[in-house]
């Protein structure tokens, strides 16, 4: 549940294919400085709570709410037909379908350093990080919520059983640079699943409802207008509307990139943009010193998931 920008979004527009944007150009080191620098405002300013993040949720540092049972809620805040609240039209179907909905940030994983590093790629190498560059090194060392993979595992089986039939990521965060369809990538690999298992992808720029605080409201009729057979997992509830989700709390593990940084395929001049933005965003936004490491609750969502599907 981070912030985007308001400008104007697709609203009925097909949900984007699992494909990742084009490379950007080759950039001077002064272009790519400034690219960096918009990045970083971007994760400060998400972390904040206004602006728009490429990772995070808003939330300003570590958590310092109390934790929360993971627990399925029903947080409808309007009547279903209310004239003052009207459906949109939904990317999947007017009717309904069995939606599994994952939120990404601090739901599924610690992804704010990952997003720096994959624009940091884009901007000073042209070319995002490789996939298994990233799954091995940033996602296995705690970037990917532990249970992740046995939640992915668990979905896609459902899947092909008939059980479900669409595993739908909807965050906040921006994928104008391809940083959603690229983590959904990753994340695919690294649960062991087919590509195209994630098979609909929603982010801000698909996002028409707003809080007054500007943060992105999700709406599940924009899945399905029918939202009886949809749940959502997530850790701000309060931010979803019309459909059951499943409530975890936040997940903010520290995962160093200082190592991937330095072994970045581009010159050094671009090589040190690069560790001076990471030091700017260590100073505005220090690391989390809890250890989540033995964090089990998409261990529990895995298991809801059998008995509500």
């Amino acid at each position: 549940t981070d912030m985007c920008p308001m400008d104007p979004s697709p609203t009925n527009a097909s949900a984007p294919a699992m494909v990742s944007a084009p490379p950007a150009p080759p950039a001077t080191a002064a272009a790519a400085a400034a690219s960096i620098k918009l990045s970083l405002a971007r994760v400060a300013a998400s972390r904040a709570g206004v602006g728009v993040g490429v990772g995070g949720d808003g939330a300003a540092g570590p958590s310092k709410v109390p934790k929360v049972a993971v627990k399925l809620l029903c947080p409808v805040a309007q009547p279903l037909h209310s004239p003052s609240d009207p459906a949109p039209t939904p990317f999947i179907s007017t009717k309904g379908a069995r939606c599994l909905v994952l939120d990404n940030d601090e739901t599924t994983g610690a992804y704010q350093l990952g997003s720096l590093l994959f624009s940091m790629f884009l901007n000073l190498c042209a070319t995002h990080p490789p996939v298994d560059l990233f799954v091995d090194n940033y996602l296995k060392k705690g970037g990917a919520r532990p249970g992740l993979v046995q939640l992915i595992q668990t979905a896609a089986e459902l899947k092909a059983n008939g059980r479900i039939d669409h595993i739908v990521v909807w965050t906040a965060a921006s994928n104008r640079n391809g940083w959603v369809t690229f983590l959904s990538q990753c994340l695919e690999r690294l649960s062991g699943v087919a590509p195209g298992t994630i098979d609909r992808v929603l982010t801000c720029e698909h996002s028409t409802k707003r809080h007054r605080t500007g943060r992105v409201i999700k709406d599940l009729r924009l899945i399905t207008t029918d939202t009886s057979n949809i749940v959502m997992v997530d850790d701000k509830p309060a931010f979803v509307q019309h459909g059951r989700v499943i409530q975890v709390n936040e997940y903010n593990q520290h995962v160093p990139i200082e190592a991937l940084v330095e072994g970045m395929p581009c010159s050094e001049e671009n090589k040190l943009v690069a560790r001076r933005a990471l030091v700017q965003d260590q100073l505005v936004n220090p690391a989390s010193t809890e250890d989540q490491r033995g964090d089990t609750e998409l261990f529990q969502v895995a298991h809801m998931l059998r008995k509500l599907f």
